[in-house]
């Protein structure tokens, strides 16, 4: 009634993978390296404890995971490997195994330097091979200042500052830094300066002298700067009280306003006279611990007297002290300080650019009613109806010179309003001028001002085809130092 069925071979699973694969080539596709292999891939992590001492060990932590299903791979065995953060080649510390959570551990030897650390699994018959990623372990070095030579000294006398560094240190350079301040407030308002400079001794102490010039309290610290495999170090601090000596005194013949150029005297006093003693005449810049020979040496006469007489360089603020220079106190400042403030004329408008003005005006000739303005040290002040500059003088000035003026060629009917602001609260405003009002000479006391405005105010009717221009000619400021 029935054809008879025919049967259908079956296939045991290995025999339906084998078919498979024979169509799969037939059908042109190649087997992937894992179907041929059938290596399984794998994951190692590292975690490493990131910074510790000098002279101290660390914990390197690892775990190895399968990547499908993220399973622990377990009783593995792992390599660490380490090297120095300068070097490229990888050296092997330890071969460990992974518990039943695929994790392992090692503890260091004791660390000198920073180390770069990975963790490898090299992999098996069945599992790929994998490393982690590369974990810096920063090795904190140390500094302590041990003591200095003395607690209270004479300002110029000379400090010893002793102390102890860790061993990888031996041999590193190190900054003896110094701020000066009558209290711990005082001096943590201040910036640190390099003041003298050392090295760290074969038995990993240091001894650093210096000799600072201030009065009241130096806090001193010893600073290693750092290199790729040494960590940057501080000391803690160590004070010393620093008062005047009498053994000179020191006076200058600087009345009122010293200009660049003009000739100072200064004159050392000895007690005890000292007399043939060599002695020179140096100064810092205000604000730096610098000292600079300012003049050939001298001698101290008969009466205990050493007079130097000089041009003042530039414009600035200086401290001027007279040196012994001969004899066992060649590294002694002995004087108090002078200060001298040396002043010059700069001028205000040597970047200004004028455009769309009349008459011959050049662009250096002073503010114009037509011009934009910038560069260093000043602001464009710019509106529908005013022109004008903000400048910083930042309370280095005592005078400000110019002439305001309107140029002939402009309408005659438009007029020029002119202020100078100081400080914006201090408003001068001048009379309006005219083309062919005669030009009016300006001076100012700037004395302490941080900024000055000069100002021009156009007319409502300005004609931009006939302008009238305004003008602060030749604008000059004296000063201690370019605005």
């Amino acid at each position: 009634m029935f054809a008879s069925r025919s049967r259908i071979p079956t296939f045991t699973r290995v025999g339906f993978s084998l078919l498979m694969a024979g169509l799969l080539v037939v059908g042109g596709v190649v087997p992937t390296a894992d179907a041929k292999t059938r290596k399984i891939a794998t994951s190692t992590s590292a975690s490493v404890t990131r910074s510790v001492t000098a002279g101290g060990s660390a914990i390197v932590a690892a775990r190895v995971k399968l990547k499908p299903g993220n399973r622990a791979l377990k009783r593995v065995r792992v390599v660490v490997q380490m090297r120095p953060v300068e070097s490229t080649a990888w050296i092997t510390i330890a071969r460990v195994r992974t518990d039943k959570r695929g994790k392992a551990s090692f503890k260091t030897q004791p660390l000198s330097a920073n180390v770069d650390t990975r963790v490898l699994y090299k992999g098996s018959a069945k599992y790929r091979s994998s490393s982690s990623t590369v974990r810096r372990i920063v090795v904190a070095q140390g500094l302590r200042i041990t003591g200095t030579s003395a607690s209270a000294l004479n300002a110029g006398d000379p400090v010893l500052v002793s102390g102890t560094a860790t061993a990888p240190l031996v041999g590193s350079p190190l900054e003896l830094q110094v701020r000066f301040g009558s209290s711990e407030l005082a001096r943590a308002a201040k910036s640190w300066a390099t003041i003298s400079t050392g090295l760290v001794g074969g038995d990993g102490s240091f001894a650093i002298s210096a000799a600072p010039m201030a009065v009241g309290t130096a806090e001193f610290r010893a600073v290693f700067r750092g290199s790729k495999s040494l960590s940057a170090a501080e000391s803690n601090s160590a004070l010393v009280a620093l008062s005047l000596s009498d053994a000179v005194a020191i006076t200058s013949s600087a009345v009122g306003i010293v200009m660049v150029g003009q000739t100072v005297t200064f004159t050392g006093t000895a007690s005890p006279a000292r007399a043939g003693t060599e002695a020179g005449l140096y100064y810092q810049k205000d604000g730096s611990t610098t000292w600079t020979s300012a003049a050939p040496a001298t001698t101290f006469d008969a009466t205990g007297h050493a007079t130097v007489t000089i041009a003042m360089p530039s414009a600035g603020v200086r401290n001027y002290s007279f040196r012994i220079t001969s004899g066992t106190s060649s590294t002694k400042v002995y004087s108090a300080l002078v200060q001298v403030a040396t002043y010059s004329w700069f001028s205000l408008d040597s970047a200004l650019a004028a455009t769309g003005t009349s008459g011959s005006l050049s662009a250096k000739s002073g503010l114009v009613s037509g011009s934009q303005m910038s560069g260093r040290g000043y602001t464009t002040i710019r509106s529908d109806t005013v022109r004008g500059s903000l400048w910083r003088l930042g309370g280095r000035c005592v005078s400000f010179q110019a002439a305001r003026a309107v140029l002939d060629g402009g309408d005659e009917l438009q007029n020029i309003g002119f202020t100078a602001r100081l400080d914006a609260q201090d408003e001068i405003e001048y009379d309006d001028l005219w083309p062919g009002d005669a030009p009016e000479p300006i001076t100012l006391d700037v004395t302490g001002v941080s900024e000055l405005s000069l100002i021009l105010t156009l007319p409502g009717n300005y004609d931009l085809w006939l302008p009238t221009t305004g003008i602060w000619a030749s604008p000059q400021v004296l000063c201690t130092a370019k605005p």
